[in-house]
């Protein structure tokens, strides 16, 4: 499941004509594919952590060069108390022909208080 969904953004990141779509469009489509990403590998690559289902936000969308997308936002999770918690983030989304390879930075804090950044990388060629 979660490699078909790979497969699925590879094909519709692919697809997208950039330059004929609005920037609400592409923020709209980065959105969608974000918050899929994170309600299938969340878990796993944050530990402890739950995401809350469409919670992500996206306040600002980058073309780093060609084959790369920047998005930035927040979104809300469940922290290692069950508690809800709200953070910012910043996913790179990368694609050529064969591959696509998306890029979660959470933004967390320690117990004293002093943020950090988390990373989870997943790519088309994963399991």
């Amino acid at each position: 499941m979660k490699k078909t969904f790979l497969i699925i953004v590879f094909l519709c990141f692919y697809g997208m004509n950039l330059s004929a779509q609005s920037f609400e469009e592409i923020k709209s489509q980065c959105k969608s594919m974000l918050n899929e990403f994170c309600e299938l590998y969340y878990d796993d690559c944050f530990g402890g952590r739950e995401y809350i289902v469409k919670s992500l936000t996206v306040t600002d969308v980058e073309f780093k060069d060609e084959n790369t997308i920047r998005v930035k936002g927040k979104h809300r999770y469940l922290n290692y108390i069950n508690l809800s918690a709200t953070a910012s983030y910043y996913a790179d989304i990368y694609r050529n022909r064969n591959y696509v390879k998306i890029t979660f930075h959470k933004q967390s804090e320690d117990v004293f208080g002093d943020t950090y950044w988390e990373e989870c990388t997943r790519d088309s060629d994963d399991d």
